[in-house]
């Protein structure tokens, strides 16, 4: 059992959603079932430097999160599996990286009852807190119409993430998210990330989604 999981998972959840905040009150969230598949290309100085794809499914109070992802700080290639019950998350993950020399998977799981709030943090797909702008009608994306936010927010003294990104009018799910990280000094974009669902199908879920 790797007890670090859960504590790192929700370190990193931090970053991801940061950006992705909205007034909820002009959002149309609601608990839809669904499954679909959302990848993050993040690059730096105009190159590719990690790219991950989530598959997730949900019924509104249960989900499934897998993770893959590749590149990175390290280099490495890892994988995840989320399942939230309703009130256990159980996690698990593998990974090999070249920086540490594992030529192996490693591999560890972990079941742990966490708060509300932490939950909630964990559902990148869904948008949270206030603080964005409505810009206005968005293109359309898989078929469904959206709504444009955008948000921008201090990170350090000298750097600014610009994040702009496209909620599913009937679900209000993010289909679309791109963010700039700008340095206020250099007055350039250092660091862009483009999170996009490039699969989706609203309605009921399988059971077996929620068994791990």
């Amino acid at each position: 059992m790797n007890r670090f999981i859960l504590s790192g998972l929700l370190f990193g959840f931090s970053f991801m959603i940061n950006g992705c905040s909205v007034n909820e009150s002009e959002v149309n969230v609601i608990n839809a079932s669904f499954s679909g598949t959302w990848k993050t290309v993040s690059e730096s100085d105009n190159k590719t430097d990690k790219v991950t794809v989530n598959r997730i499914s949900s019924d509104g109070k249960r989900f499934r999160f897998e993770t893959y992802s590749e590149g990175g700080s390290f280099n490495s290639n890892m994988n995840q599996l989320f399942v939230f019950d309703g009130e256990y998350l159980h996690a698990s993950q593998g990974y090999s990286s070249e920086f540490l020399g594992n030529s192996q998977p490693i591999e560890g799981s972990e079941s742990r009852k966490l708060s509300k709030a932490e939950i909630e943090k964990m559902k990148i797909w869904v948008p949270k807190l206030p603080g964005s702008t409505k810009k206005g009608p968005g293109e359309t994306i898989l078929g469904r119409e959206t709504v444009i936010y955008e948000i921008e927010q201090p990170i350090i003294a000298s750097f600014v993430d610009k994040s702009e990104f496209w909620i599913d009018k009937e679900t209000g799910l993010i289909l679309r998210k791109k963010t700039e990280q700008m340095s206020k000094r250099a007055q350039k974009v250092v660091r862009t990330e483009l999170m996009e669902c490039i699969e989706l199908n609203v309605g009921p879920v399988d059971e077996s989604a929620f068994s791990g």
